[in-house]
């Protein structure tokens, strides 16, 4: 369908290859918190991504970054541009601006914080950047953390790194107990026990 679509079904295409196929399914396959489980499987997947001249998505750190051009930003943002200015569209000049918060925010996190939601929450509070160890301090960092993990653990669910468009969505989705232990032993953050 994408390749009907020209040079927009081609962007549109890599957005859902770098995020969904590599971040999802060919990166972190051991559990949340490990990207590859040895240094063969990184370079199985760099030979293959070489090959099809997607280097740009190792230097994105394999999708945990948007990266670092304004074609990366552009890639990311496709999917959801044309949304976003039919709906500035019809709102007009303040929702336009109001809507343009929470876009920045939403890049924010994906480009500075989400790398952070893949770490053991010791490791974020040692040895993260100190703005991001401030940041994870938070109760929102924290369940935003939980929020991701979700995310990865049932993919048609908790989309949004900015909480509160799942929800709006419908495709929120709560922690239960089961998640709750996996979440305590790769040492993500819970909050039923208060503890690292």
């Amino acid at each position: 369908m994408f390749q009907k679509w020209g040079r927009i079904g081609e962007t549109l295409s890599y957005a859902w290859y770098s995020h969904h196929v590599i971040h999802h399914f060919l990166t972190f396959r051991k559990n949340h918190v490990t990207q590859f489980r040895d240094e063969k499987e990184r370079a199985t997947l760099d030979f293959h991504l070489k090959a099809m001249c997607f280097s740009h998505i190792i230097e994105s750190e394999y999708g945990l970054l948007i990266g670092d051009r304004t074609k990366d930003y552009m890639n990311y943002m496709a999917p959801t541009l044309p949304v976003f200015i039919s709906l500035c569209c019809i709102g007009g000049r303040w929702f336009t601006i109001g809507a343009c918060i929470p876009l920045c925010l939403w890049l924010i996190l994906a480009q500075f914080v989400h790398r952070y939601l893949h770490m053991n929450y010791r490791d974020v509070i040692h040895g993260g950047p100190f703005a991001v160890r401030i940041l994870a301090k938070t109760a929102y960092f924290k369940y935003l953390a939980r929020h991701h993990w979700l995310h990865h653990r049932y993919t048609s669910c908790n989309y949004n790194l900015l909480l509160g468009g799942d929800y709006v969505l419908g495709v929120w989705r709560r922690a239960s107990n089961g998640d709750f232990d996996v979440m305590r032993r790769i040492g993500l953050w819970c909050r039923d026990t208060g503890k690292e």
